[in-house]
């Protein structure tokens, strides 16, 4: 599956490293996918998601877009690949 890598929009904030947008085979275009890493720890992605509550007041999240395991395993290390690149390219600001 052709997966690129549209854009991706640094954002520091606790682990949050930035966003991506991705295009899927052409046809699927995923935006808002999160760029974690946890201090210490290797970085990740997460899908794009909405809260909502439930009937007892508790919030919860859900993904906005269901892949399957492979495909979001794809998807993760072309973005992560992306994202490495352009963050070790970047001029850095001393």
């Amino acid at each position: 599956m052709n997966i690129r890598v549209e854009e991706i929009r640094k954002r520091e904030r606790g682990s949050l490293r930035g966003f991506a947008t991705v295009n899927v085979g052409g046809f699927i275009r995923i935006s808002q996918i999160k760029i974690i890493q946890p201090e210490g720890k290797e970085a990740f992605i997460q899908m794009p998601q909405r809260s909502y509550q439930t009937n007892n007041g508790e919030r919860r999240y859900s993904n906005v877009v269901d892949l399957p395991d492979d495909l979001t395993r794809e998807v993760e290390k072309v973005v992560l690949w992306s994202w490495n690149l352009e963050r070790h390219s970047s001029p850095s600001k001393e």
